[in-house]
């Protein structure tokens, strides 16, 4: 998000999905008064758009490894 030109404003996160509120950096909003809308670097939405679709794919990952990761622990202490 923070390369797309976002500031995270806040996340929520459980096991299967991450929830982000941002909005237009600083950095891109630096001389843009208060009330005017910033424009994005081009491509900003669409990879903040393709971080939001990978994000249930990616969380599924670390959860199947972390349970990957239960299992061989515990086949060594058995």
């Amino acid at each position: 998000m923070k390369r797309a030109g976002f500031d995270i404003v806040h996340r929520t996160r459980t096991l299967r999905d991450l929830r982000i509120v941002a909005r237009p950096s600083a950095r891109v909003c630096a001389g843009v008064g208060a009330s005017a809308a910033a424009p994005l670097r081009t491509g900003a939405y669409w990879e903040a758009r393709a971080f939001h679709e990978m994000t249930p794919l990616l969380l599924y990952a670390v959860d199947v490894a972390k349970r990957v990761r239960r299992l061989v622990r515990h086949g060594r202490q058995g």
